[in-house]
């Protein structure tokens, strides 16, 4: 057996450096990482509503994510639930679509000045009802999907590094949101579905 001499051990240090770094396993897959099948109602008509509000003195930053977040949401329900034919309407009212950054409080004194701890937390909200309507407007049966998620923004992070953040939540958020409309319209509303 040779024993490696000494110029050919940084060599050998690189390549088995480099292999750990290529190495795959840490990318997280997409939040929609396969088409869903579309939900189908026997309703002659699907309406897709934006009634969210953001609250009171949002940054134009908060503003921009939520309008993100309730575009992304819009084009998911549009997708998502479709009319299969039948008697009355399907609305579906986006309620509530908000990302906001809030601040909470750190350490303060000389332990304050050492940590590098969260500075902000980036927090989510969906709200969405979808109402089976028949002829003359009244309700015959709802659901209301609502989810909540939330991220540690640590101190330092740069304006990109919080919009990168912000658009991984919103992914997090709509694969959450799928998973909670599937379970809602079985629960509330499978009378309505075609099959």
């Amino acid at each position: 057996m040779r024993i490696p001499s000494l110029p050919s051990l940084p060599i050998l240090f690189l390549a088995l450096l480099l292999a750990g770094c290529a190495s795959g396993g840490t990318e997280r897959p997409a939040a929609d990482a396969g088409p869903r099948p579309p939900l189908i109602f026997a309703v002659s008509a699907v309406e897709v509503v934006d009634n969210s509000s953001l609250p009171a003195r949002t940054s134009f930053i908060d503003k921009r994510r939520s309008g993100a977040l309730a575009k992304k949401l819009a084009e998911l329900l549009r997708r998502r639930i479709q009319a299969g034919g039948g008697p009355g309407t399907l609305r579906v009212v986006i309620e509530k679509a908000v990302l906001v950054e809030r601040p909470v409080a750190k350490t303060s004194g000389i332990a304050g000045f050492f940590l590098r701890e969260t500075e902000a937390r980036l927090e989510g909200s969906i709200t969405v009802r979808l109402s089976v309507l028949d002829e003359g407007g009244f309700q015959r049966a709802f659901a209301r999907v609502k989810v909540e998620r939330s991220r540690p923004v640590l101190e330092g992070t740069s304006v990109t590094g919080r919009d990168a953040l912000a658009r991984g939540l919103i992914d997090d958020l709509l694969a959450q949101f799928q998973d909670s409309l599937e379970r809602s319209v079985e629960d509330n509303l499978a009378a309505f579905l075609t099959l």
